[in-house]
């Protein structure tokens, strides 16, 4: 039965009953009928914080991704300024949930050594783990949706690459045969005399075609080569980060466990000491008993003799 409602009532009643000035009652009134907002603690305030700024990060690279993978959307230049604002946003959100663990830690240590003072119990503690884990995994699904944009990205890239390569390789240089007949049209058309040089020219020209061509197949495959490189490294950034975010869900599970062995050391320790207590006591009880009885058998050995 919910009597809340009567709260307000016994209050003024109380209020009446005392005899207090208008200006006490009202200040009555807003101390006990209006519960007083709680501050967020700092943690929480910082927890919220990073939240949103991971939110913003998600909502941020939905609206871009239309614009990062098509081709005709943003220029290289944008593309590459935009991956590297994301790259820093999530950079900056992974060293603050670094610093959400380090303040949890912070922490225990210190109700570690004041125990005496108010403590930070297991509970509270694995409750801010699981914020800050929380936070981690959230982090972890936007950087791998930012991998994935990268690799397509880079994907579409290389293809286009690949392409280029192809429609080059289409475009060759004219054969020997071509250049003969070339040749041979030209002289008979030209003077014999303006051109008592030409076949060597014309090989000269031939070996530096040949010497531009091997350079720019093998730019071709250097290209292919640093394109390749970059997708590994995306992809194996994709793989770390979903591998740390496994080890950080093993260390919470070891975090847990580490809890609740220490727990079950310290209810064991507690039962040490009381059979310790017991056995001292019952020792004792056992030294006065056999105390009582070597005198008690010296006394009837003296009155009976």
């Amino acid at each position: 039965m919910d009597r809340s409602i009567e709260w307000p009532a016994a209050v003024e009643k109380a209020c009446s009953l005392l005899l207090l000035p208008p200006e006490k009652v009202s200040d009555v009134k807003s101390e006990l009928i209006l519960r007083p907002i709680k501050r967020s603690s700092q943690f929480l305030s910082f927890a919220v914080t990073v939240g949103k700024s991971i939110s913003d990060l998600s909502e941020q690279i939905n609206s871009h991704k239309k614009g990062y993978l098509s081709s005709s959307g943003y220029s290289v230049k944008e593309k590459d300024q935009l991956e590297a604002e994301l790259g820093l946003v999530i950079k900056t959100c992974s060293q603050q949930i670094d610093r959400l663990k380090d303040s949890v830690q912070e922490a225990q240590q210190r109700v570690d050594a004041q125990s005496t003072q108010r403590q930070l119990n297991g509970q509270a503690a694995a409750h801010l783990h699981g914020m800050v884990l929380i936070l981690a995994e959230q982090l972890q699904r936007v950087a791998a949706t930012f991998d994935m944009l990268r690799v397509q990205r880079y994907q579409q890239k290389l293809k286009e690459t690949q392409k280029q390569s192809a429609q080059y390789r289409q475009q060759k240089v004219p054969s020997n045969s071509t250049l003969t007949g070339a040749k041979a049209s030209t002289s008979e058309t030209s003077s014999t005399s303006a051109f008592t040089g030409s076949p060597s020219q014309r090989q000269v020209l031939i070996e530096e075609n040949k010497s531009l061509a091997s350079q720019l197949t093998a730019m071709n495959s250097q290209v292919l080569a640093v394109e390749k490189s970059v997708m590994e490294v995306a992809t194996l950034n994709q793989i770390f980060s979903s591998l740390i975010s496994s080890q950080a869900q093993a260390i919470e599970t070891v975090y847990e466990n580490a809890v609740e062995a220490s727990f079950h050391i310290n209810t064991g320790n507690q039962y040490l000491d009381k059979t310790i207590r017991a056995n001292r006591s019952t020792q004792y009880y056992i030294f006065v008993i056999l105390g009582i009885a070597t005198f008690s058998l010296l006394f009837f050995d003296w009155f009976y003799s």
